[in-house]
């Protein structure tokens, strides 16, 4: 949910960064991905993690490397999440939104993706 919809989202939004705008139910479609989807599965992301944190104990994912890793990525997700939200109100102000920007946080969201994926499969 959170990194997909980071990627739909980032799409979207460079649609909006074109020359045309988009009429007001894309802008509120947009909203709606962050807030209602995005939000929540970095949400559902945060607790299953701290969950599984509680399970094993600080210490066992502490004295692995690949976790640090994988932490570091989620971080960077954090951001780049934190990013997108800001580029979300800014399109409903009716910004123009530049493409650059966000075809870098796309690729970030996938490559990140890409790594905790590959990580987890590699040590679990």
């Amino acid at each position: 949910m959170w990194v997909g919809g980071l990627m739909i989202l980032t799409r979207f939004l460079k649609i909006l960064s074109e020359p045309y705008q988009a009429d007001g139910m894309l802008a509120k479609t947009i909203r709606r991905i962050f807030w209602g989807f995005i939000i929540p599965g970095a949400a559902i992301v945060v607790l299953s993690g701290l969950h599984q944190i509680g399970i094993k104990g600080v210490n066992f994912y502490m004295a692995q490397g690949w976790f640090h890793t994988k932490l570091t990525f989620v971080v960077i997700l954090a951001v780049v999440t934190f990013l997108v939200g800001l580029a979300v109100s800014a399109s409903s102000r009716g910004e123009i939104l530049r493409p650059g920007r966000l075809i870098a946080l796309h690729a970030t969201s996938g490559a990140c993706l890409l790594v905790i994926v590959i990580l987890t499969m590699l040590n679990h």
